[in-house]
């Protein structure tokens, strides 16, 4: 039962409930659901990109490039997981469909076409999970990405457009409050028994960085917000919430290939104080320390898949252990945060190595309440 519900817990609710008709109940004996948002492919251009072999390209289908939140989708369905694919427009529902239509675990995946920033949205998303029906749960996994310029993604904060910002952060806002109120109405009229929320940001969220302004202001405001959700569930329903934020610093989606843009990602490093592996070369896309969205997706499907209060390190595969230590060596980064205890802060590190209670090496326990995921490929030292 809930501890506070219809008096306090504001318009949100009383919204969600308006664009409900049904009585459709969650059943224990059903199977979990997951909902991932922001989904996206491109087509691959080879007079512009590369193929490596950190880029996430659609099952069989070599000519589109999935983004970030896609592939955690599509593992999840080869695994049996019945899943929900949010995407913005009807031509990239219309492509991800045709693809999807080619996989054989196409029949636990579903395709939502929604804008997020506008509430109806959630009565097709309740349609949908009542046609998948017996739900035992339904999983998020919330990302949506930031519109730059693929020839300029790094601008001075002085040529940043204040009205793309800032209607990107309005919807935003209204997506996380409008989601985050349909969770609380499954918990308290649904019947939910848990609930789990991974939110994929940035290591932006945590340290600034020169060009990265709009970029960063976007992610910190869902950063920002998932925290203060994990803090505000436990008013409102009395069931575990565990909102995982997982943050990855760079990904392989092409947006690094051209070979000015890793040039000035360059320069800003060397701004900011830090600087890359010495193994890493502008000119050469392959020696970039990057991340596969594939990896991302592995860490996301571990969190929803992982019992209560578990602390993974024996089933990480290795590649995976090394995406969490800052870059670095995880014993050298646990030696200079112990000495940051007794007042030798070491500049070589970024603020988030200094995150208190931080499990280097490995990842944070799912419990409820919220936890932060770096995960830095080796060599990106900011």
């Amino acid at each position: 039962m809930s501890k506070i519900f219809d008096l306090e817990l504001g318009t949100g609710i009383k919204q969600v409930r308006k664009t409900q008709s049904s009585q459709w109940k969650l059943d224990p004996a059903g199977q979990p659901v997951a909902l991932v948002t922001g989904c996206s492919v491109t087509k691959f251009d080879g007079s512009k990109m590369t193929r490596t072999a950190t880029k996430a390209f659609f099952p069989g289908h070599n000519e589109y490039l999935c983004n970030v939140s896609l592939p955690i989708a599509l593992r999840l369905a080869d695994q049996g997981r019945r899943v929900i694919i949010q995407c913005a427009s009807s031509a990239q529902a219309d492509i991800i469909i045709r693809l999807i239509n080619t996989l054989p675990c196409r029949e636990n995946i579903s395709v939502l076409q929604a804008d997020l920033g506008n509430i109806d949205w959630l009565q097709n998303l309740e349609i949908c999970l009542s046609h998948l029906a017996p739900v035992s749960r339904v999983d998020f996994v919330l990302y949506e990405s930031y519109t730059a310029d693929a020839d300029r993604p790094f601008l001075p904060t002085w040529e940043e457009n204040a009205e793309v910002l800032a209607a990107a952060i309005n919807r935003r806002v209204k997506f996380f409050q409008n989601i985050s109120a349909f969770s609380y109405d499954l918990i308290i009229r649904r019947g939910q028994q848990e609930l789990r929320v991974l939110g994929l940001t940035a290591l932006a969220s945590f340290r600034p960085a020169a060009y990265l302004f709009a970029d960063a202001a976007h992610k910190a405001v869902s950063s920002t917000f998932l925290q203060t959700w994990a803090r505000e569930a436990g008013h409102y329903v009395d069931a575990p919430v565990g909102i995982v934020e997982l943050c990855p610093g760079i990904v392989d989606t092409g947006l690094y290939d051209p070979p000015h843009v890793r040039q000035v990602a360059w320069d800003k490093a060397e701004r900011g104080n830090a600087s890359f592996g010495d193994t890493v070369l502008t000119g050469d896309l392959n020696t970039w320390p990057m991340i596969s969205p594939w990896q991302i997706a592995d860490i996301a499907g571990w969190y929803l898949r992982a019992e209560w209060g578990h602390h993974p390190y024996q089933e990480l595969d290795p590649k995976i252990r090394q995406l969490l230590s800052a870059g670095r060596d995880p014993q050298e980064v646990k030696t200079k945060v112990r000495q940051a205890a007794g007042g030798h802060v070491s500049p070589e590190l970024p603020l988030y190595a200094y995150y208190p209670g931080y499990p280097w090496g490995c990842m944070p326990p799912l419990k409820p309440g919220y936890a932060p995921v770096f995960i830095t490929p080796r060599g990106q030292f900011v």
